[in-house]
């Protein structure tokens, strides 16, 4: 299996409301995702960010082939 392309938008709340875009491929579940995205967030220092959008691209990859 290839595994799930997703697109994970969210924003960190520093005075500024930047808005941060990554790319994800794996055999992640949705929850999973959430996890490691969390992970990684809290590791960089980022305590309070928001999640806003999880795009599964590998769904509308696979509607646009057909």
């Amino acid at each position: 299996m290839d595994g799930r392309v997703y697109l994970v938008c969210f924003t960190i709340p520093n005075g500024f409301a930047n808005t941060a875009v990554t790319i994800r491929k794996h055999n992640f579940t949705e929850l999973e995702l959430l996890d490691d995205i969390t992970k990684e967030l809290h590791e960089a220092g980022n305590e309070n960010f928001v999640i806003t959008n999880i795009i599964d691209i590998t769904k509308i990859r696979k509607d646009l082939e057909e």
